[in-house]
């Protein structure tokens, strides 16, 4: 997928009003998903069109933009290791900012289940420092997803234990204010 049909896509969603929105991420996403069927992995200009896609607020504000990171993660398999660092840095940098609840829980699905372990614990908890209540149980829901799989006994569920202790109460901090 060239530069150009991603410029197209891009604008098309970021025209898209509020209420169409939806509708113009399944078919932008699905656009993409359907030309992508074929290569084995994303190329770097798909990389940056989803990293740029997943820090723009005019994006990630619109129903509809949690689509982005269902279609990444399907395709994961596809990204390079590099690739998942980047994604995963520009969803730490922005997460504060994502007000969708639904974009709020594919995010932090995505972080916990697509980079290693201990890579997605430090990136949850980066997350965690700096969101809203939403965004905090989205924290806590991928905190529980790598948690169910990590073996008994293992060192970094303790940790993992420590930041969902953390995330309930802040949760519950701001319950009260």
């Amino acid at each position: 997928m060239n530069r150009g049909d991603l410029l197209e896509i891009r604008r098309g969603l970021i025209d898209a009003d509020h209420k169409a929105s939806d509708a113009a991420f399944k078919r932008g996403i699905g656009e993409i998903e359907e030309r992508m069927l074929s290569v084995r992995s994303y190329s770097e200009s798909l990389v940056e069109f989803y990293t740029e896609a997943l820090s723009n607020a005019a994006l990630t504000r619109k129903p509809g933009a949690w689509r982005m990171l269902v279609s990444l993660y399907t395709d994961k398999n596809k990204l390079t290791s590099e690739a998942v660092r980047v994604l995963v840095d520009a969803i730490v940098d922005s997460y504060g900012g994502y007000e969708d609840e639904r974009l709020c829980l594919t995010a932090s699905d995505f972080v916990a289940r697509v980079p290693p372990p201990d890579s997605a614990i430090a990136a949850l908890k980066r997350m965690s420092s700096t969101s809203h209540s939403s965004g905090i149980v989205g924290v806590q829901v991928g905190l529980q997803a790598i948690a169910a799989n990590i073996p008994p006994g293992d060192a970094r569920l303790k940790a993992i234990k420590d930041l969902h202790a953390a995330g309930e109460q802040r949760l519950s901090d701001l319950a009260r204010h």
